[in-house]
């Protein structure tokens, strides 16, 4: 999707964690540095069409030689944007696997080069193999048919009710495989396919199977696989090309080939201009720009556009992937946004785990309560019509649940009152089964303990709606939510904070955690109650909680909480039979400390919120010195979390995992606080926060036809210019513009107010 990050070549693959991915709306797949990954087909439902055994295996006949490229010495892999790449050279052979998600319909492509780098010609035996996930108890059938060079493989997804039926043959349920040129030899079987690649002449079409009319390597019995094997006399310097491409279309075309190859390639790099939209930064950190402008634009793409792939997910996660999103693409972003709010009740509140539609439940959290629902949707909204300009939403009607419709600040102001409603004894936001940290599922059991995160979280979204309000013309309702919010800041303060930090919350008796008497620091709540109490103009706290979240810190950047949970403790619940160092039990996680770098930078400290960042994201110089032996994760995404126990010889290791709020928040702390660009309806302001490392910083983007260019440096005083001429005044006007050049100049002894503090100090 940018043109300016170049590919990795990875030779080292021990030494490093993740894997690339390759998608479309309708099929994704992933590819580790070993070829291996799953793939899935993206219909009315999700189905996983192989669990990622793909196998290219070489003999040569003469000298008996058996080799797996991928496992050659010397190897090098590549992870391209739209294609994955693995070349190696063993025995004089040359060998190149290229695989890609097709751009122009469900398929993946597989291309295979053999090149003879001999000086005589070779006879080799060439396999490919597809092993095929185990079938469900209603049985599989796979066979070959020549006429066709495809595979057939059919497995009826497993169910009970027959009315499910019609359900699940909405999408196609066979998997089609064509391969060219014609194979030699072909085998469907699991069981065999290992000894059909060795060169076993006896488990090809024959083994274990039957003919039938002209099918051939009939397979109902065995665990189901596609291998094809190629017997190539190759010349010095002669090549040997073989295509294959695994899809659920019956309409691929047949055979596959180089054509076909070139076609869905470039069918597969415009499906990421199409889609990805425009949003570029240049800083003096380098691999900060390639982090944002290749991999953190791909992986907000997948994430809002395939809802992570997920069949039961926390929508709290697609609305912040959707706002990710809208950096680059505001028009692209909104459905998503306006699909997530379609499911609000009309009372305001919104479930927060909910299952994609005409998918079976299959999280637990299903049939959970979270707390977060509605607080994530004010925020969310608030903060896209800040980032994009798209102020028309604001009045635009927008379904319930129950189909009733009203313009989207209604719903806004129905979940803020339910929101507000839903406090406890002691005027904090009631934890139910959990707020952001979905496994706390211990202090409101009963349904009486509260929660600081949720109660901070509630303050920042009342006081971002009131800044809305008060620039859409409702200064009286934005001043009542602006009480509000002072509200819960005050209760917070009179109930929460330990004088050096802000207890996590109370559990159903009113005894609070995470204070000194167990000795736990909980990173999120000291962010977010960094955020409050600048939405309602008390920094007192500022510093105290600036210190816990030093107190956290690791070269990964901080963790959620320390130290962390040993053994089961009821009062927190499922959280702390977690491992330690793991996830939520006091893992470095990636979005809580892209949550305290905003909170830092709202708070004018841009430089330590740059140095979380940094630290967040791959391939930081201190991974490597503080755990030289711990592999380092793959700069092709940035993960969920990193392990981390103090003196465990694996902190610092990547949890690996695709799919993170991380990407949103870091890129709203660039946009809104570094270069401080925010949209209001009558214009952009930019009051930036430059990092003072920062010589100078810009950013490029587009919004609604228009292509906006800032610049921003440091200087002798505070000066704004568009196309060179000061600007006294803002907002500054952008309607109907092509292009709009911003230079910002900021002295270093002053950096100006970011965007929540004016949208929170109207």
């Amino acid at each position: 999707m940018s043109d300016m990050v170049e590919p990795l070549g990875i030779t080292d693959t021990a030494s490093v964690v993740g894997y690339n991915y390759h998608f479309t709306d309708f099929w994704y797949l992933r590819v580790d540095p070993r070829m291996a990954g799953p793939a899935w087909y993206r219909g009315f439902r999700i189905a996983r069409v192989h669990d990622g055994d793909r196998r290219l295996e070489i003999l040569d006949r003469d000298s008996h030689r058996h080799w797996q490229p991928v496992y050659a010495p010397g190897g090098r892999w590549t992870p391209g944007e739209a294609v994955t790449t693995h070349v190696s050279t063993h025995n004089a052979v040359e060998t190149s696997w290229d695989i890609l998600a097709a751009g122009d319909q469900p398929a993946e492509l597989w291309r295979v080069s053999i090149r003879n780098t001999g000086e005589s010609t070779r006879r080799l035996a060439v396999g490919l193999a597809l092993i095929l996930p185990a079938p469900s108890p209603m049985g599989c059938q796979t066979w070959w048919s020549s006429p066709d060079q495809r595979f057939f493989s059919r497995s009826v997804p497993f169910h009970g009710g027959w009315e499910e039926y019609q359900a699940i043959t909405r999408d196609p349920i066979d998997t089609f495989v064509s391969i060219t040129p014609q194979p030699s030899d072909v085998c469907t079987s699991a069981r065999y396919a290992g000894a059909f690649l060795r060169g076993d002449d006896g488990a090809g079409e024959s083994v274990a199977t039957s003919t039938h009319g002209d099918a051939v390597a009939w397979n109902s019995v065995d665990p189901p696989a596609v291998a094809a094997r190629w017997e190539v006399e190759l010349a010095p310097g002669a090549v040997a090309e073989i295509h294959l491409a695994i899809t659920r279309d019956a309409t691929q075309p047949v055979p596959c080939g180089t054509e076909r190859w070139q076609a869905a390639r470039a069918a597969a790099e415009d499906y990421l201009r199409r889609y990805g939209g425009y949003l570029e930064i240049r800083t003096p950190d380098e691999r900060l720009n390639e982090m944002v402008n290749g991999a953190l634009r791909k992986e907000l793409v997948w994430s809002a556009r395939l809802w992570r792939n997920g069949i039961s997910t926390p929508w709290r996660n697609e609305l912040q992937d959707a706002l990710g999103y809208a950096l680059w693409d505001p028009d692209e972003a909104l459905p998503f946004l306006e699909a997530v709010t379609a499911s609000q009740e009309p009372v305001g509140y919104l479930k927060v785990w909910n299952t994609r539609p005409g998918e079976r439940p299959n999280h637990p959290l299903v049939n959970s309560r979270h707390n977060d629902g509605g607080i994530w949707l004010i925020l969310c909204w608030a903060l896209y019509l800040r980032v994009t300009g798209r102020w028309d939403c604001w009045t635009h009607p927008l379904p319930f649940a129950d189909g009733s419709v009203a313009p989207l600040s209604d719903h806004l102001l129905r979940a803020a009152q339910f929101s507000w409603n839903d406090r406890g004894a002691h005027g904090l936001v009631l934890f139910h089964d959990g707020d952001w940290t979905d496994p706390m599922n211990g202090p409101g059991r009963q349904g009486r303990g509260e929660s600081g995160w949720a109660t901070a979280a509630l303050a920042v979204a009342l006081a971002e709606l009131a800044a809305a309000l008060r620039l859409t013309g409702d200064p009286l309702t934005a001043d009542t939510l602006t009480d509000r919010a002072r509200t819960l800041h005050r209760a917070m303060v009179t109930h929460l904070w330990c004088g050096d930090r802000f207890a996590c919350g109370m559990d159903d008796e009113g005894k609070r955690f995470g204070d000194h008497e167990d000795g736990r620091i909980f990173l999120n709540v000291q962010s977010w109650c960094m955020m409050a109490g600048h939405a309602v103009g008390d920094q007192r706290h500022h510093q105290a909680c600036i210190s816990a979240i030093d107190a956290l810190r690791t070269p990964w950047g901080p963790r959620l909480l320390h130290p962390s949970f040993a053994q089961w403790d009821p009062q927190v619940g499922r959280l702390s039979l977690k491992v330690p160092g793991m996830t939520e039990n006091g893992s470095v996680y990636c979005h809580g400390s892209a949550f305290a770098a905003w909170a830092l930078a709202l708070a004018g400290d841009p430089d330590t919120s740059l140095d979380i960042i940094l630290r967040t994201l791959p391939g930081h110089p201190d991974h490597h010195t503080a755990a030289p032996g711990v592999p380092q994760q793959l700069p092709l995404y940035q993960p969920n979390s990193y392990f981390f126990e103090p003196g465990h010889p694996q902190s610092g290791t990547s949890t690996g995992t695709l799919g993170t709020g991380t990407c949103t928040w870091i890129m709203l702390t660039l946009f809104l606080h570094y270069f401080g660009i925010s949209f209001e309806p009558s214009g952009v302001r930019v009051a930036p926060r430059l990092p003072p490392t920062w010589p100078s910083a810009s950013l490029r983007f587009r919004r609604a036809g228009t292509d906006f260019h800032v610049t921003v440096e440091w200087g002798t005083q505070s000066a704004v210019a568009v196309h060179g001429s000061p600007v006294q005044a803002q907002p500054i006007p952008w309607a109907n513009t092509e292009r709009q050049v911003i230079r910002v100049t900021i002295p270093r002894m002053h950096q100006q107010s970011g965007p929540l503090e004016a949208a929170s100090h109207p």
